[in-house]
């Protein structure tokens, strides 16, 4: 595999203020601020991120305004959003519209999020539209996942996903298509560690009608360190 010819350095900075009140109404209000260079490229974003929302003995609904400036434009978008707990699992949905600067339509936006608890594991299934520009090209994002996690004793478990992503040129009928599987077998060493090793296939197929696919063996060891003040 060629390794990119730059290095990309990322910068985010983040101020944001929340609350939330005796009727259980929760608010955040976030000023964003993130920086890449890539080589002789630098790309800078500012944006704001507005959320309410309101607990119910039924689930929450929400209300989420957003908007980001960068190189490649102006992005705003205003979504509604709603989760509701069900005999065994859960299932949240949302639905919104994407405004992006020098496209003169209003682009959907949602998701769809279902949950479902087996005994010790959970499967998970997701639908999710997305529209996003790059340099003045507008593109359609749909992402398909599916994902089972199940214990297998008190230390160790594994894990199967496979997501699907269609990337489709709004400006042409040129689309490229990703896919990617993976299965997981993790394991406790002590209370700290844990080690996690699988195998992952992926396939792409991009829009000249070439297809490139790969196989990856990893084993990795890692430990999780939260801390407050």
């Amino acid at each position: 595999e060629v390794g990119l010819p730059f290095d990309i350095d990322d910068t985010y900075v983040g101020i944001g203020i929340g609350g939330q009140t005796g009727g259980g109404l929760r608010y955040t209000t976030d000023l964003l601020y993130d920086r890449t260079e890539f080589g002789p490229i630098t790309d800078d974003g500012l944006g704001f991120d507005v959320s309410v929302t309101q607990d119910r003995p039924s689930g929450n609904i929400g209300v989420a305004v957003r908007s980001r400036l960068d190189n490649s434009g102006r992005r705003s978008e205003a979504v509604v959003n709603r989760s509701m707990p069900l005999p065994t699992g859960s299932l949240a949905f949302s639905i919104g519209v994407v405004d992006q600067e020098g496209d003169t339509s209003l682009r959907p936006k949602g998701s769809l999020t279902f949950q479902r608890d087996t005994p010790g594991g959970s499967l998970t299934a997701s639908i999710t539209q997305d529209p996003s520009v790059d340099t003045g090209v507008f593109y359609g994002n749909t992402s398909l996942a599916v994902g089972y996690t199940q214990s297998i004793d008190a230390t160790s478990g594994w894990a199967a996903d496979f997501d699907f992503t269609a990337v489709n040129n709004l400006n042409s009928p040129l689309d490229d298509e990703r896919a990617t599987a993976r299965f997981t077998y993790t394991r406790a060493l002590t209370p700290e560690w844990q080690m996690n090793t699988g195998l992952e296939h992926r396939r792409e197929s991009i829009n000249n009608g070439a297809t490139e696919s790969s196989n990856t063996l990893f084993i990795n060891v890692r430990r999780d360190i939260s801390f407050g003040f």
